[in-house]
């Protein structure tokens, strides 16, 4: 259990973990919470929060089909009044804490959401500055409640640290629908999907520059053309030691690093991945029946680096902040670096399995006409891994090769330079920000460095800083 990694709820009609945030302190200095500015936004139609296929521009837009989508579903930003925070939890189902036995839950009402005044939604988490800060009613963790009910805050990284080989990530996925798994893998169970709730970390390899696979997942030789796309600055990458890639609902999850001193310090609050790189659905029959649910990632997972967002978060709580790495020159230079090329592209667009012919362009696909990558869906669960078909095939609309579900094993997996492939957001239930995205222009990344009187305050990855006067 990590108590700073809290969940960031939906309160409608079927509440539900959306996204992760990081508690950075606690009464009685400010309470400071902080997630992905992506995160914040929700599917609405009206008042009412309706499911995030509604909001689709993939394959699994539901707007026509599923009732609930109302007359004009859009994606707004998100309120106190459509969300909440709950820290000290481990399982995000909502069974209550009697069945779930969790003995340290708080709820905390949102009164504000501030998003990074550099964050664009319409470019959305590859344009940078992915994050936000929340600021709640934390009466209920007033006068050392916060200690009682052992929710402590994680530390704060220091420029000055060299930087990690190894970290940890920590956060809840979104399950798959129940449709899928019953009908993919039976054996499972509702035990064995009740798992999908609880609280899960990872072992992640910290790489030293955000940059596309040069390794193929499918044989685990050198890409022979490997691709150079675009990574924006303040950011940090890592990969999973296992390559897992993570599921829906992991947005806003920590990037932690546990050093000598036993302390977790938060490098990184997750943003995106440019998808998966396969999805298994494995089942084994002999003498025992297994199914499980693989995905794999040789991509790097894109955080945001906390570090180069210390002054601007301080400012938003009218706290101090030490200006020393900025005016000395010391800075990170990850916090002003991009990575890649943001016009990488090729003529034909290719698959990473390199023997095999480009992509062809205009397909159908459940009946719509797609001139670009997409990713696949089935019973409702959208695959995290951005494709496109290679062969013609039997069935054609106006001369042109039409497929549905069934057709999935005749796609294969785009490299990053390929039109469509974007950035995967990976918030709880689906994309709903890509219903806004594009990728065809970047503004520059640029860190606020935030406004009012800041004045110096030493940092030794501690608590949160000091209240300013």
């Amino acid at each position: 259990r990590y108590p700073w990694t809290c969940s960031l709820r939906t309160t409608g009609s079927t509440p539900a973990h959306h996204c992760a945030v990081t508690l950075l302190s606690i009464p009685p200095s400010p309470t400071v919470l902080v997630g992905a500015a992506h995160c914040t936004y929700l599917c609405m139609n009206g008042s009412e929060e309706v499911p995030e296929c509604c909001c689709s521009n993939d394959p699994d837009d539901c707007s026509e089909s599923n009732a609930e989508c109302g007359s004009n579903p859009e994606v707004v930003e998100m309120t106190g009044e459509h969300s909440r925070i709950v820290c000290g939890e481990w399982d995000t189902n909502e069974i209550g804490m009697d069945i779930s036995e969790e003995r340290f839950n708080v709820h905390l009402p949102i009164l504000r959401i501030i998003r990074h005044p550099d964050f664009v939604p319409a470019l959305g988490p590859l344009n940078g500055n992915d994050i936000a800060i929340f600021k709640v009613d934390d009466s209920g963790i007033q006068n050392n409640v916060a200690n009682d009910l052992k929710l402590w805050p994680a530390c704060l990284p220091s420029s000055s640290v060299e930087r990690a080989q190894t970290g940890i990530h920590t956060g809840w996925s979104k399950p798959p629908p129940l449709t899928f798994i019953n009908n993919r893998f039976p054996t499972l169970g509702n035990t064995v999907y009740d798992d999908y709730f609880k609280q899960w970390h990872y072992k992640m390899e910290i790489l030293e520059a955000c940059e596309d696979p040069k390794v193929s997942s499918y044989n685990c030789e050198s890409v022979k053309s490997p691709t150079n796309t675009y990574y924006p600055s303040a950011t940090v990458c890592a990969k999973d030691i296992t390559r897992s890639c993570f599921s829906s609902g992991d947005s806003g999850s920590p990037l932690m690093v546990q050093r000598d001193d036993g302390r977790f310090y938060t490098e990184g609050v997750q943003s995106f991945v440019k998808g998966c790189t396969r999805v298994f659905c494995t089942c084994y029959y002999d003498v025992n029946i297994l199914s499980y649910l693989d995905q794999h990632s040789e991509n790097p997972t894109v955080y945001t680096k906390l570090f180069c967002f210390l002054p601007w978060i301080a400012a938003q709580y009218h706290m101090k902040y030490d200006f020393t790495p900025w005016l000395t020159g010391s800075l990170d230079q990850a916090c002003y670096t991009t990575a890649g090329d943001p016009l990488d592209g090729e003529e034909d667009c290719r698959i990473v399995a390199d023997e095999q012919p480009p992509c062809k362009f205009p397909f159908f696909y459940l009946g719509k006409k797609y001139s670009e990558c997409i990713l696949l869906v089935e019973d409702g669960y959208l695959f995290s891994v951005f494709s496109c078909p290679v062969c013609d095939c039997s069935e054609k609309i106006d001369g042109i090769n039409s497929f549905d579900s069934s057709n999935n094993a005749d796609f294969f997996e785009c490299k990053n330079n390929c039109p469509g492939v974007e950035e995967f957001p990976i918030v709880g239930g689906g994309v709903v920000l890509l219903g806004l995205a594009t990728t065809s222009a970047l503004s520059s990344s640029s860190i606020a460095l935030g406004a009012g009187t800041i004045g110096a305050l030493g940092i030794d990855g501690g608590l949160m800083i000091a209240q300013g006067m």
